[in-house]
């Protein structure tokens, strides 16, 4: 076999590899969180169980872009979770309320549910009932949060 051929034979089993890998650490983890739901389109399944909805969008292909998101019918509040396996895991909230403002942009937390960006820490204070109450929601709905992201 020529250098040419055995070049391409290891770049085509690396990419096997990285492929395998991706759907053992990365998509797996979505199906699990996808159990016993529905699915909405083709990568979004959703789950409304009192008086909440839990959606699971998986990561497209070779990608870690998948999120779930906890929210409660009027959508006034949503949780967005981007688990990581081998990174911190992300966290961020949209809160829509007349009364006090709308966030415009994900304002993103760490897992104490405080705002990395300090701009926006008293408008959390205002909603911390709230996002505690989705993140709440998202661990016993997905215990596989408590191993990835212990509270």
């Amino acid at each position: 076999m020529n250098t040419i051929g055995v070049l391409v034979l290891v770049c085509v089993s690396l990419f096997v590899l990285y492929c395998f890998l991706w759907f053992i650490f990365v998509f797996m983890k979505y199906l699990i969180f996808a159990r016993k739901s529905d699915k909405l389109k083709s990568n979004v399944y959703n789950i409304s169980e009192n008086g909440y909805q839990y959606t699971i969008a998986f990561p497209r292909f070779l990608k870690n872009a998948g999120n779930l998101a906890v929210t409660d019918n009027d959508l006034d509040t949503v949780l967005f979770i981007w688990p990581h396996v081998f990174k911190k895991t992300e966290f961020a909230v949209w809160i829509g309320h007349e009364e006090t403002g709308f966030s415009a942009e994900h304002i993103y937390l760490n897992k104490n549910l405080m705002p990395l960006n300090l701009k926006y820490e008293e408008f959390i204070n205002l909603h911390k009932s709230e996002v505690k109450e989705r993140m709440e929601k998202a661990y016993s709905k997905w215990p596989l949060l408590c191993f990835i992201c212990p509270m």
